[in-house]
Order: structure tokens, then C-alpha cells, then sequence
């Protein structure tokens, strides 16, 4: 049975957190946000949400907390151990002495 307080949670990828919550209470939704500092390989996504929980389409209440994935990048991720740049890294060395 339905009493209005069930809300779908919206895709809130790609936005600032203060967007995604702003978001958030426009539908109606007044709980509490907990942000969790994620490691991204993507430069884009730096202080941008990459995630949630519960995830986009999933029915949320009006006061249920919500969990927000920030993306935190890093040029060296730690999947990546070879100082000096043993040869196999993502992006090539940005100075060159010819």
C-alpha cells in the first residue's frame, strides 16, 4: 500500500554533491546524506558522484539516508606500482628530451 512516501531514486551520476542533494530534496526527499570519498581513474570525475545507495531506480523513502560515492581522483592510481614508468602505463610521459 502506497502513501506517497516512496520516492524512485534518481541518476545522480556525474553531479556535485551539493547538485545531488539539492536534487534529492526537490523530489520531495529530506534525509540524511553520507558521502564516501571513492578512488576513480577518471580525472572527469573528481568531486563528482559515481555512484549512490540505494542505486538510481531503486525505491527510496522520504527520510532514508542516502549514501553518495565522490569520486576521489588520483594520477597514480595504487593498481599502478612501477616507479619510473616501467613502460606499461596508461598515459605517456609528459616531457620528452629529443
Amino acid at each position: 500500500m502506497s502513501n506517497g512516501q516512496q520516492l524512485t531514486m534518481p541518476s545522480l551520476q556525474g553531479m556535485s554533491p551539493s547538485d545531488a542533494e539539492q536534487q534529492l530534496k526537490g523530489m520531495g526527499w529530506n534525509g540524511q546524506i553520507n558521502e564516501v570519498s571513492q578512488p576513480t581513474g577518471d580525472s572527469s570525475m573528481e568531486d563528482k558522484v559515481i555512484g549512490s545507495s540505494p542505486s538510481a531506480g531503486q525505491k527510496i523513502s522520504r527520510n532514508q539516508p542516502i549514501t553518495l560515492y565522490v569520486g576521489d581522483y588520483s594520477s597514480s592510481p595504487t593498481t599502478s606500482t612501477s616507479p619510473g614508468g616501467g613502460g606499461g602505463g596508461l598515459f605517456p610521459p609528459f616531457t620528452h628530451n629529443n
